[in-house]
């Protein structure tokens, strides 16, 4: 069973069922937004605006399957997925994500992605592609020195 995020283009979920077993039904539930508690922008606090006040609402699938299993899913929150791709180093998949929702990432969110990135390439001894990252950064960080 395969979930596609048409946004982004990329599967969002990817499960095998028992052998045997199939989708029959899939449902759809959407909740819609609220206003009130404390609900917060990525990455550490960033992101964070007169939209923390804002939840977007929540999807949900449900699917039931011919083995008489039912799978329930839910959507994460954007700074949720954006901060498990960065964990898993999946950095131009989050800045992509990151860039799609311009609601809970500004430029300089973004741009420390790009950072973390290069961060992360050059770590790794890929200076070529870590100089690519950095120069996405100039004009956006405050000098170091």
């Amino acid at each position: 069973m395969d979930i596609y995020d048409t946004t982004n283009k990329l599967v969002g979920f990817h499960v095998l069922l028992l052998p045997g077993h199939q989708a029959l039904r899939t449902v759809g539930v959407f909740s819609l937004p609220t206003v009130g508690g404390a609900g917060g922008g990525g990455m550490g606090g960033m992101g964070t605006s007169t939209m923390s006040l804002l939840r977007r609402g929540q999807s949900n699938a449900v699917v039931f399957t011919s083995g008489g299993s039912i799978v329930t899913l839910t959507e994460k929150a954007t700074p949720d997925r954006v901060d498990l791709l960065v964990q898993k180093n999946l950095y131009s998949l989050a800045i992509s994500v990151a860039f799609s929702n311009p609601q809970f990432y500004r430029a300089k969110d973004i741009t420390a992605l790009y950072w973390q990135h290069a961060e992360h390439l050059y770590c790794k001894g890929d200076f070529a592609a870590a100089m690519d990252q950095y120069i996405l950064t100039i004009d956006s960080l405050e000098s170091l020195h």
